[in-house]
């Protein structure tokens, strides 16, 4: 079976639509222009969420003239990814300034440009990361299913990429105008799913530095009770802003959330919706998937998540974070929080603090 295009599922005219593209009055100027041939965010309209519409002013102006920033390719950048990186530092130009030019400089290292003509179809072909309609709010819904994800430790950066890739893809082509939910889906999942912890730190490093202000919320399903217990010791050293865009929902309360966020009619089957996914009839299958919620019930997944956290799962919580922000403080927590990925409750209470009684008596709501 051929697999449809990754974006073939969204309606390219909810994109100027999408309410999370319009949460303020404030507005920018826009990019006439862009050196990316196809680059739909020379076309976005995208308001400034915080900060003085003066400061962001002269963070443009700045970004546009400066000869270290021109020669580091600030030309290939619309107006919307000025107004992103101004966002992600809370509207402070010097945070913003220091936090563009890093990127600009890893671009180049990472060699960004050429991310559009490489070939994953083999990775898209398992359907393991891939956007399948819009949430209510309007913003694009970008699935991670775990299960069909084989690790493999030579390829930790070919799927960092992958996944770079896709982030991209979505902002290039208008799928992503402003945010992206996220749906980090762990039914069926195994040992055999989850990543080191270098994939780890090679991820959050890319998407959260490089890619400010995109998430729009996380939804993690379904949890277990030592994923519930890491949540409670590391979730008072996030910013509440991190905190309030993630849900952590358990086996029996998952497709009323995903309900509560996403139309039943833009909401897969396998998620309790009506809208058919080509991932459960075409992808490729990964040896060792195992059955999902549906076809063993919830006990059964239940059990199976108790087995072994995912570390996938806990990854999640620092997509978006201290990174850029915060300066050496922000930088520390955000190593403590890399280092706690793939421990147990032991190495986490070391750590964070907190007794062994209380986090023992830590369940899953």
């Amino acid at each position: 079976m051929d697999v449809p295009p990754i974006y073939a599922t969204l309606d390219p005219a909810a994109v100027k639509a999408s309410p999370a593209s319009v949460t303020s009055t404030k507005t920018t100027p826009v990019v006439e222009s862009s050196p990316f041939t196809g680059d739909a965010t020379a076309n976005i309209h995208l308001p400034i969420v915080f900060g003085t519409q003066e400061n962001y002013e002269l963070f443009r102006t700045r970004v546009r003239e400066c000869p270290k920033f021109a020669m580091l390719g600030a030309a290939k950048l619309t107006d919307w990814w000025i107004t992103k990186f101004f966002d992600g530092a809370r509207g402070n130009p010097q945070e913003a300034y220091r936090m563009l030019e890093k990127t600009l400089q890893w671009r180049i290292e990472y060699k960004y440009d050429s991310l559009l003509t490489e070939d994953f179809s083999a990775d898209q072909k398992t359907g393991k990361l891939y956007y399948h309609n819009r949430a209510k709010d309007g913003s694009p819904v970008l699935i991670w299913r775990i299960s069909r994800h084989k690790v493999d430790p030579k390829l930790v950066e070919h799927t960092v990429r992958f996944i770079t890739y896709t982030m991209v893809k979505g902002i290039m082509d208008g799928t992503i105008s402003s945010r992206t939910t996220l749906l980090v889906d762990r039914l069926g999942s195994n040992s055999d799913n989850v990543e080191s912890i270098a994939f780890f730190r090679s991820l959050t490093s890319v998407l959260q530095t490089h890619f400010p202000e995109m998430l729009q919320r996380i939804i993690i399903f379904p949890t277990n009770w030592l994923l519930w217990t890491v949540w409670k010791v590391v979730k008072p050293f996030l910013d509440t802003t991190v905190v309030e865009r993630i849900s952590l929902v358990g086996p029996k309360e998952y497709k009323q959330t995903l309900a509560d966020v996403i139309a039943t009619e833009n909401l897969s089957q396998r998620y309790g919706g009506s809208s058919v996914d080509w991932t459960d009839a075409g992808a490729t299958h990964v040896d060792g998937e195992e059955e999902d919620q549906d076809e063993c019930g919830e006990d059964h997944v239940h059990h199976k998540m108790a087995e072994r956290d995912s570390a996938v799962s806990v990854s999640a919580i620092s997509l978006e974070g201290h990174a850029g922000v915060g300066g050496k403080k922000g930088e520390l927590q955000q190593a403590r929080m890399a280092k706690a990925h793939t421990w147990g409750v032991g190495k986490v209470k070391k750590m964070w603090g907190g007794s062994s009684k209380e986090l023992s008596q830590v369940k899953e709501k």
